[in-house]
């Protein structure tokens, strides 16, 4: 049994383990790979090649003689309504440095919101004129040779992130308290280049990551089934004994009902209050029958009781307390009233029959392990499965 307990804990082991250099090697591959090297073609690098002088000539000959009609009264000539100053596009490359501008009157022109209603509008021709141009020269892509732009290595947000071990772990976890807030960019929490990435943010994912393999994996043998007892569910014999509190003698039964016959450990904790030369004294009974008897001394500590008991539905269990003292008399008015206070009642059983099953998170991730399976095959086909499902 050690041996078999041994080798699951590594066989966990090795799966963290590969796990992490999985991930670790993702990003190697995202971070070290070389770009891609364009074929090179002379003659077609330089018919596609960006000519700032012919793209300029363009602008001047046909663009720039429809925008002085239509946009240079408030835009131009000295103008410049809405902070827009043509005037100061005077070459191409103060042109392409501020693409920002030139999108924004590509939209203002294609949507028809300039010129204003107002004033006189160009033809569906001449509005073509202006947006394609803009879009050929100042917005010129070689489709041969394309700038991606940087590639951004990305890490999940704490959205993506839980919903990421749902779909490889099949458990939640709370990662708005586990995880750092995301940082965000244009309202959004997604946009790679605005998330951090230091020392904290990869402490504080490893600890989300062994939470939810803690949660979704039960290497050891699985607890047993825990039933904690509320104190207004336990039937007190009389009523001016509630919620636990037994400030007179009397008995409270534990319910039995929907137990499964077996052994059970009857776990109680309790505490009392001080009265005359003796502790409160409290008895577990079943069937009527004295059990246990126990000294439950007061001070403000907490007694741990622990009590193995068989039982079935049909079982009366109950805890008595049977040394109740008032006196009104004592000097100290602390010690005049000695009760018996429950604090916590629980049931974990039965503990004689087989152990509860594995959750189905565990058995997705460890399969049942065959005869001629080493600890090594069986943790490459428990790595394999996983790779599988995430990539």
């Amino acid at each position: 049994m050690r041996r078999h307990q041994q080798s699951q804990q590594n066989i966990k082991q090795v799966y963290i383990i590969l796990a992490l250099v999985l991930l670790g090697l993702i990003g190697w591959f995202i971070a070290a790979s070389p770009p891609k090297q364009a074929q090179t073609n002379t003659a077609s690098e330089s018919s596609l090649k960006l000519d700032s002088e012919s793209h300029f000539r363009v602008f001047e000959n046909d663009v720039k003689p429809l925008m002085e009609h239509y946009c240079y009264d408030c835009h131009g000539d000295g103008s410049h309504k809405g902070s827009l100053d043509l005037d100061q596009y005077t070459s191409f490359a103060s042109m392409t440095q501020d693409r920002e501008t030139w999108q924004k009157i590509k939209e203002h022109i294609k949507l028809k919101l300039m010129p204003p209603l107002d004033e006189d509008q160009p033809e569906i021709k001449d509005r073509h004129t202006i947006t394609n141009w803009i879009n050929d020269s100042i917005f010129h892509t070689d489709p041969n040779n394309p700038d991606p732009g940087k590639v951004i290595i990305r890490r999940l947000n704490r959205n993506e992130y839980q919903n990421t071990i749902y779909d490889l772990l099949g458990v939640k976890i709370d990662t708005d308290t586990l995880l750092p807030l995301d940082d965000t960019g244009y309202g959004f929490d997604t946009i790679g280049k605005v998330h951090t990435v230091s020392t904290a943010h990869i402490e504080k994912y490893l600890n989300a990551a062994e939470v939810a393999l803690n949660k979704a994996t039960h290497i050891d043998n699985m607890p047993w089934h825990k039933k904690t007892i509320s104190l207004d569910q336990i039937e007190y014999s009389s009523e001016r004994i509630k919620n636990g509190r037994f400030i007179v003698e009397g008995e409270g039964s534990i319910p039995t009902q929907q137990l499964k016959p077996g052994v059970y450990e009857l776990i109680i904790e309790a505490s009392s209050t001080p009265a005359g030369d003796e502790d409160a004294i409290m008895e577990v009974r079943k069937d009527s029958k004295v059990l246990e008897t126990i000294t439950i001394p007061h001070g403000g500590d907490i007694t741990h009781i622990k009590i193995r008991v068989p039982l079935t539905p049909q079982t009366k269990l109950s805890i008595a307390y049977i040394n109740d003292l008032y006196d009104p008399t004592a000097t100290d008015q602390a010690r005049r009233d000695r009760n018996l206070i429950l604090e916590y009642v629980q049931l974990i059983g039965p503990i004689d029959g087989e152990r509860p099953a594995k959750p189905a998170s565990h058995t997705a991730l460890f399969p049942t392990r065959t005869v001629s399976q080493t600890a090594e095959m069986y943790a490459h086909e428990v790595w394999l499965n996983f790779a599988r499902k995430a990539f």
